[in-house]
C-alpha cells in the first residue's frame, strides 16, 4: 500500500478487527478466530466477517425456532441493522 488512501483503509480494518477482538474476549464464549495467528489485516477482516455471519445465522435460527418469529420479522430486524 503506497497511497495514503490505502493506508487509511488498512488502519481502519486493523482498528475494527482489534476492537472486535477486545469485545469478543470480554464475552463468556470467545470466538475461534482470536485463537489463530492472523498475519494480515485481510485475514483478520475475513475472520471477523465469518464470525459475525455465524452469529447472525445463529441469532436468526434461534428467533425462528425458539422464539417462533416469522421470517418477515427476522428479515426486518436484519435489514434495519
Amino acid at each position: 500500500m503506497h497511497s495514503g488512501e490505502g493506508q487509511t483503509h488498512h488502519r481502519y480494518l486493523v482498528s475494527v478487527a482489534y476492537s472486535r477482538l477486545r469485545r469478543s474476549l470480554q464475552q463468556e464464549r470467545a470466538p475461534d478466530w482470536p485463537r489463530r495467528t492472523l498475519t494480515t489485516s485481510g485475514e483478520a477482516w475475513q475472520a471477523v466477517q465469518a464470525e459475525t455471519l455465524a452469529r447472525m445465522i445463529d441469532w436468526g435460527m434461534d428467533k425462528w425456532t425458539v422464539a417462533h418469529c416469522s421470517d418477515t420479522d427476522i428479515k426486518a430486524v436484519l435489514s434495519y441493522s
